[in-house]
Order: structure tokens, then C-alpha cells, then sequence
């Protein structure tokens, strides 16, 4: 039968008499003094301030002083606990008191875990917030049974010891992950208890990247003080999964991502090569079917699987890279064929001259890719209203130019003209169609900028105008 919380809160193992003193060692003592008499709140050696005050007729020596929040964790062989006190401070006829209340309360046990908050009189179930916009353990301070003292956030390393005592984790090598990994046993205590089964035979068949995998990564989160664990999909790695594989994992440091990988790219190319996966999926986050093909879509044909991935392991090349240098290759007219080009012997300094004769080609590069991929659908726009006429870049750098003769900004915008990410259209006099008079950003159906030189406003003549073309593009159904 299960025990009833109030129970469960009254039966709770005892706190230390040096954990409360410690706790009020965080607040203030008074001093009120003038010419004649001072009086002392409290004759505490240790506190975290001292607040003096003007003595005089109508002091008041009866107040409310602050509240502050503790954490002491208790650990047997059969139970962890977390005790959040809340101790708040009075003052009564100049002499300190002080009010501790067992605010959220923690039991782990090999049953389970309970969580509760005192709640009128009561303990309830879940924990509660210590403040608003606060988690239950935002700003506590937590009790060093090490060091008899508190620590402003979590503890270190001390609690791998202290929990190793509890019965739940005892063939959990505690003080290994503790060296080998970034982990925040405070936080990782309900995971440890859920997953002991699989970290147990990880730790025993020394499946180092398994480990790695199931710890993950502790990061910070949006909030004040906020961690939280990456770590890997434990639907996934499951014990079967590890049972089935243990003598590929046994001893080694691959992750369970690399291992999946492993599996994908052997199940689309027929072979992979240790080392292959590491190296080419080093930066690539998602790993499914779809996206491992689509990452080794990028290796030549001209090439075998084999000696392509042990010049990939070789080189340490990542997919990314090796895209991105096909990409420049292809835009400077490089074909890409022959060893030289494909699996060049210095890769790093191969990239690094694609990238310096790209950027040096990239004006003409980008007018190449405007004149192939915009220019004929912006030219449809091309017509004349009233006496202006609208006319269309038909070189980037006459968008440069047109900047410097108006004396605006509009030279800036030429890449993301390129790129369709607006449209910059001259509007000039039909009599004089070679001669910079107004400059049109439109995009998405809308007028973006209409100006004239010095960033002047056109004539409302002219302003008409640029809303009938509006009107017109927009049914030409040209995409700008």
C-alpha cells in the first residue's frame, strides 16, 4: 500500500543541525546604533552582510528581513533524497528568528521516484516553481556534504560518490562517468535510474562511444541557470540493440549515430570503410535514409566507393566541404574529372584555391547565374507609361552605377537582385532612356523604395506612374 505524501515528508531522513546553521549563515545581521546605545540582531560569526541603521525613538525592531532557498541531499542505500527548504527571516524585538519550511520534496527509491510541494499544510503531488518564471531550483543554493557549506548552483563531483552508496546505481561505475564524460549527476539522477540497465552493459563490454552517446552533451538552456543533457534517442538504443552488437561495440569509441550511419551507408553503397562516416557526416545533424543518400550523392562516378572513402578518411573531408567544392568548381567551367580534380592529393589546399580563384571570378560568376536564372523573366517587364520608360538591368554593374550617378544606396543591392531577393527596376525618361533619373525596388507585388537622386522623393507624376507598373507587372505574373 502506498504511503499517503504527508507520511512519506514526516518519515524523511534527517538533515544535518550543520545544514541549517550553514543556511542561516546567508543572511544579514543588523546593527542599530547611535551616540549613546547599540543593538546587534544576532551575535552570528558568519553571515552575508551587515546592515547598520540610524538608532533612534521610533526604529522599528519587529520586520520582515528576506527569504532564500536550500537544497540538501540525503543518500542511503535504500533511498536519495532532495529537500528544498524555503527559510525565510524575521526580526522580533531587534532579535533575529528564523522559519524553515520544507517547501519540494524528492524521494528516489529502486520503486520509483516521488515528487511533492507543501501546499496549505498539505504535500501535494509535483514540485513547485520557487518563483515565477523560476524552475524548482532556480537560485537555490545547495548544501556541500563534503565541505559543510553551500554552493550557489548543483554540486561537483561529490555526488558520484554519495549516490553510489544507493542500492539503484551500485553497478553503475559513477566515479567513470564522472571522469569520462561532462555530466550533472543532480540533473541526470531520474536518467540514471530509467537507463542503469543499458549504461551498466555499456560500462561492461568498455563501449565507450555508447556511453558517450547515452550521457550526451550538457549544455545551457534560455533561462537563468537552465542545463539540460543532449543525448541520444533512447528508443533507439535500446538493450537489444546492444546485446545484438556487442562484439562490433565492445572496446571501441563509435557513437550510436556513427553506427546507424554505418549501417546506412553500408546498406547504399555496399561498403564503408572505418573512419568513412566520422569524417564525411562530420557536420551533418540529421541522419536519415533520405538525408545519408543525399549526402553521398556528391561522390563522382568516375571514382571506386572504396578508394574514394579511404581518400575521404585520409584527407578527413566532410561532405559539406566536398560539396562546396564541386559547387565552385562548377561555376569557374572546371570540369570535374580526373584524380587531380576529384581527389586531390592536398584536399585543404585544393578548397583553398577553388574559394580564391571563385571569390576573384565571383562579379562574373554572379552575372553568368542573373543572366541564366532572372534576366529573361525580369525583360518581359520591360515597357513605357505615360513618358517614362521601365527598364531593367541587363548587367549587375549598371545597378552599381546607377547608385553612384543618384548618389544612393542602391549599389548594395546588387547580390540580392541577383539572387531574387528584391528587384530593382530603372525608371527613366522615354526621351532619354540612358540617363539615370529614378530608382524602383519592388518585390512580392509590393513597391519596396521609389527615389530620386540624393534619396529624394520622385514627382507625384512619376509616383503614378510607378503604381500603374505595379499594376502591370503584377499581371504579367513574372516572378520579381
Amino acid at each position: 500500500m502506498m504511503i499517503d505524501n504527508d507520511t512519506l515528508v514526516k518519515n524523511r531522513l534527517k538533515a544535518p543541525k550543520r545544514f541549517f546553521e550553514a543556511a542561516k549563515e546567508k543572511f544579514p545581521v543588523y546593527i542599530w546604533e547611535n551616540t549613546n546605545e547599540r543593538r546587534i540582531s544576532s551575535l552570528r560569526s558568519k553571515y552575508s552582510t551587515v546592515v547598520e541603521k540610524k538608532l533612534r525613538k521610533n526604529t522599528r525592531f519587529d520586520f520582515y528581513s528576506a527569504v532564500d532557498n536550500f537544497v540538501w541531499i540525503g543518500v542511503t542505500t535504500k533511498r536519495i533524497e532532495f529537500q528544498t527548504y524555503k527559510v525565510y527571516q524575521y526580526v522580533r524585538d531587534g532579535k533575529e528568528d528564523f522559519e524553515f519550511k520544507l517547501f519540494n520534496f524528492e524521494q528516489y527509491t529502486i520503486d520509483g521516484v516521488r515528487k511533492m510541494h507543501l501546499s496549505n499544510g498539505h504535500y501535494i503531488d509535483g514540485l513547485a516553481c520557487i518563483r515565477l518564471f523560476c524552475g524548482p531550483y532556480s537560485d537555490c543554493y545547495f548544501y556541500s556534504n563534503k565541505f559543510k557549506d553551500f554552493r550557489h548552483y548543483g554540486l561537483t563531483n561529490e555526488l558520484a560518490e554519495q549516490f553510489q552508496k544507493f542500492e539503484g546505481l551500485k553497478y553503475i561505475d559513477l566515479e567513470a562517468l564522472s571522469k569520462n564524460y561532462e555530466i550533472n549527476f543532480f540533473l541526470m539522477l531520474n536518467y540514471l535510474l530509467k537507463y542503469r540497465d543499458r549504461i551498466e552493459y555499456a560500462q561492461k563490454i568498455k563501449a565507450r562511444g555508447m556511453l558517450k552517446s547515452m550521457i550526451g552533451k550538457l549544455v545551457w538552456g534560455y533561462s537563468y541557470r537552465s542545463q539540460y543533457h543532449q543525448h541520444t534517442n533512447m528508443s533507439r538504443l535500446t538493450m537489444n540493440f546492444l546485446r545484438r552488437n556487442k562484439a562490433a561495440l565492445r572496446d571501441t569509441d563509435i557513437t550510436f549515430r556513427q553506427f546507424k550511419l554505418q549501417e546506412e551507408v553500408k546498406a547504399i553503397l555496399g561498403v564503408c570503410v572505418d573512419g568513412f562516416v566520422e569524417s564525411f557526416f562530420y557536420d551533418i545533424a540529421i541522419h536519415d535514409k533520405e538525408s545519408v543518400e543525399y549526402t553521398l550523392s556528391c561522390i563522382p562516378d568516375s571514382v571506386k566507393l572504396t578508394r574514394f572513402q579511404n581518400w575521404v578518411v585520409k584527407q578527413q573531408v566532410c561532405a559539406s566541404e566536398y560539396k562546396d567544392y564541386q559547387n565552385m568548381l562548377k561555376k569557374l567551367g572546371i570540369a570535374f574529372c580526373g584524380d587531380r580534380i576529384v581527389l586531390p592529393k592536398d584536399f585543404k589546399a585544393a578548397h583553398d584555391e577553388a574559394i580564391e580563384n571563385y571569390n576573384a571570378a565571383k562579379e562574373s560568376i554572379a552575372q553568368n547565374d542573373y543572366v541564366e536564372s532572372r534576366l529573361h523573366e525580369l525583360l518581359k517587364l520591360e515597357t513605357t507609361i505615360d513618358h517614362y520608360s521601365f527598364v531593367v538591368p541587363k548587367d549587375l554593374s549598371e545597378i552599381k552605377e546607377e547608385g553612384k550617378a543618384l548618389h544612393h544606396c542602391v549599389g548594395s543591392y546588387t547580390s540580392r537582385h541577383a539572387k531574387g531577393e528584391t528587384s530593382i527596376i530603372f525608371v527613366r525618361d522615354d526621351k532619354q532612356v540612358d540617363t539615370p533619373l529614378y530608382t524602383l525596388e519592388m518585390h512580392k507585388g509590393h513597391i519596396i523604395q521609389f527615389r530620386a537622386a540624393h534619396n529624394n522623393a520622385p514627382s507625384d507624376e512619376a509616383k503614378k506612374a510607378s503604381e500603374q507598373f505595379l499594376a502591370y507587372a503584377n499581371k504579367k505574373g513574372v516572378a520579381y
